[in-house]
């Protein structure tokens, strides 16, 4: 508080103060970043493993490419995306290294539209307590 007389106060506005539908979203936008980042990390350890241990965890790697793709379209959706948009989000995220960088690119636009509406963003993406 400040010994201003004459500042106008200033509202304590918190993450809940919002309609339902837009918390909603935003929920949904900090679950799919979770599983983006979870399904990169699958991914990265068995293409790491497969080259450097064993053949076998290519599976890991292919189980981790399956399920990015699979959220990378779902959090552009929740992004609001365009139908097109999912779908060359789709399409690109089929091609391995092209597939690490569309997961970046829409990391940070889920954690700029986090961030905006009041989220902490950890390693693991947005606390959503």
């Amino acid at each position: 508080m400040s010994s201003d007389l004459y500042q106008v106060p200033k509202a304590e506005l918190n993450r809940y103060a919002r309609p339902k539908a837009v918390r909603s979203a935003l929920f949904q936008i900090g679950h799919f970043q979770r599983w983006v980042i979870l399904s990169l990390t699958i991914y990265m350890t068995g293409v790491s493993l497969s080259a450097y241990v064993l053949p076998g965890f290519v599976l890991l790697a292919l189980a981790g490419l399956l399920m990015s793709v699979f959220y990378g379209v779902q959090l552009a959706a929740a992004l609001s995306y365009s139908r097109l948009s999912c779908v060359f989000v789709f399409l690109v995220m089929c091609i391995p290294l092209v597939n690490f960088i569309v997961m970046m690119r829409l990391n940070d636009a889920a954690t700029q539209r986090l961030r905006a509406a009041g989220f902490t963003i950890g390693w693991l993406g947005a606390k959503l307590d």
